[in-house]
């Protein structure tokens, strides 16, 4: 099964495994309200991303179809998981009874019936062609039950969901607010190029960014589990919400002693002292040196530093000042959270992204390689013979638009068979490794020089007009006459004829041009070799 690497393949699958690290962040938490439905929902969104990474990559039309089919999986799952989630984190329980949810999944079991049968009906795509912007892109016509159950019913989802989720913030506590602003950021991306490819808006036909712009939704999910404790925090009383926060809270007053204290806080800062009563009426400093400079902010500030535990803690501390209705100080409020495993993930999504990157650049280097060694000339490292046909054809169209000349060399080395014979096939290629770099030292920047076959070689000569090429190749062929070869402590050295042809005199195209010089070569030949002939 033939598999095209491109761009999209490589966002499509990036965007697959950092949804599979989301869905197990989500399910380390799924005794937290709403982190089952999440995890759930980013499963599926990895089920998505991947299978539109394999679709991109399959070459054919059938191998496509196929794993497009597979993608509906993910496709007709994920608004719906989107709605138990906004019913779970809303708690709205009573909507989230086992009939129900299985009435939920009734439209998104149908739409899948239908894709994978399409072959017969073809209500989900009328019409699968390539795309003609390439990018090994398929262009899906869709049919009407595409627009019905597809579209329709998913953004039916997603608009509930959203009119759920905004709903149910404005009863929670900022602190909520802050966690459903992060996961509005986290959707919009999907959203957005959902919406683009809908409308036909992306530039190029086929093209459909929704798979990898869940990365975006996976990243940003992440941070807010870890920066904003996303599935840590649920509408419960304030006093219970502080003591079981994973995140440590100290208050002190502004000489700097503990007037509260939570359980996080008491065991990273005193892990030795678990009862928070004895550590009250104490300053920071006489419990952790380390701690001091907390104290002694005298405006709101954040920072990060690492306690030992003798395992290293990363936290992330926040002093946020107390003040009265007349903005006097009275103290500080100062919260620890733990950032240990979002370091981790950052520090392996920028190891994975580095590998990711230097694999990309080496297969750009790989792809630039064989390039080169498609149009080189395994012995010399000249050009070969497909190259000099392009570049000639393209200097001959460039030289009839600019009304410029341009010039052909042939070159043969006079009597090679019998150096052959007489030294050994390797003295000649020698001999020819020689003539190419006496060749490459001796033409312009813009000249060409190609190996046309065997002993002949050609050189290109855009804007110079025959007496110049001739000229040129004049010197070439002096230089090649007084140049030696060493091979097994033997002297060696030969000579070349040459045959010169300019157009638009001698020729108006590519193969007039080549016989003209050739023949010019010929005359060469027949005046006894080691010399120059125009055409």
């Amino acid at each position: 099964m033939p598999f095209q690497i491109t761009t999209f393949v490589l966002l499509n699958a990036v965007a697959g495994l950092t949804s599979l690290l989301l869905t197990g962040l989500a399910w380390q938490r799924r005794s937290v309200n709403g982190a089952r439905s999440l995890a759930a929902l980013s499963l599926s969104v990895t089920i998505w991303c991947l299978s539109a990474a394999v679709e991109m990559a399959a070459v054919s039309i059938p191998e496509k179809i196929f794993w497009s089919k597979v993608q509906y999986i993910g496709v007709t799952t994920a608004p719906v998981l989107f709605v138990l989630f906004a019913l779970e984190y809303s708690r709205l329980t009573r909507w989230l009874s086992r009939p129900r949810i299985a009435l939920y999944f009734v439209i998104p079991l149908l739409t899948f019936t239908l894709a994978a049968t399409n072959e017969w009906h073809h209500l989900i795509w009328a019409n699968v062609r390539p795309s003609p912007d390439g990018f090994n892109l398929a262009v899906y016509d869709h049919g009407p039950a595409f627009w019905a159950l597809v579209v329709g019913y998913a953004y039916l989802c997603n608009l509930t969901a959203s009119f759920l989720l905004i709903r149910a913030v404005q009863r929670f506590p900022k602190v909520y607010r802050l966690q459903f602003m992060a996961f509005i950021i986290a959707i919009i991306c999907p959203w957005a190029n959902s919406i683009i490819y809908i409308l036909g808006f992306n530039p190029l036909q086929g093209m459909d960014l929704t798979p990898a712009s869940f990365s975006v939704f996976a990243l940003s999910m992440s941070i807010a589990i870890f920066r904003f404790q996303f599935l840590d925090l649920a509408p419960f009383a304030f006093e219970t919400i502080i003591e079981t926060m994973q995140d440590g809270i100290v208050v002190v007053d502004g000489r700097g002693r503990i007037l509260d204290i939570n359980p996080s806080a008491v065991h990273w800062i005193s892990p030795g002292n678990p009862d928070k009563n004895e550590l009250k009426g104490k300053s920071l400093a006489q419990i952790n040196p380390d701690l001091a400079p907390l104290t002694h902010t005298p405006s709101q500030a954040q920072w990060e530093f690492t306690l030992y535990q003798p395992d290293p803690l990363t936290l992330e501390v926040r002093v946020s000042p107390i003040q009265n209705h007349r903005k006097d100080p009275l103290g500080k409020i100062i919260t620890f959270h733990d950032i240990t495993l979002r370091r981790q993930f950052e520090e392996e999504l920028r190891a994975a992204n580095a590998r990711l990157q230097a694999q990309i650049q080496e297969n750009e280097l790989l792809q630039i390689h064989l390039r080169e060694q498609a149009v080189r000339d395994s012995l010399t490292g000249l050009h070969n013979r497909r190259y000099l046909e392009e570049v000639l054809q393209q200097s001959l169209a460039r030289a009839e638009r600019q009304q410029t000349p341009l010039s052909l060399v042939m070159i043969d080395i006079d009597q090679f068979k019998s150096f052959n014979d007489n030294f050994g096939h390797k003295a000649g290629d020698a001999m020819l490794v020689m003539l190419s770099e006496l060749l490459i030292r001796y033409v312009r920047r813009e000249d060409t020089a190609c190996r046309f076959g065997g002993e002949e070689f050609i050189i290109v000569l855009p804007g110079a007009p025959i007496e110049v090429a001739e000229r040129r190749a004049e010197e070439w062929r002096r230089a090649f006459e007084h140049s030696q070869l060493l091979y097994n402590a033997q002297t060696l050295s030969t000579t070349f004829s040459c045959g010169v042809a300019s157009f638009p005199q001698d020729g108006l195209t590519v193969d007039e041009l080549i016989q003209a010089a050739d023949k010019a070569l010929y005359t060469a030949k027949k005046r006894g070799r080691n010399c120059v002939t125009r055409a």
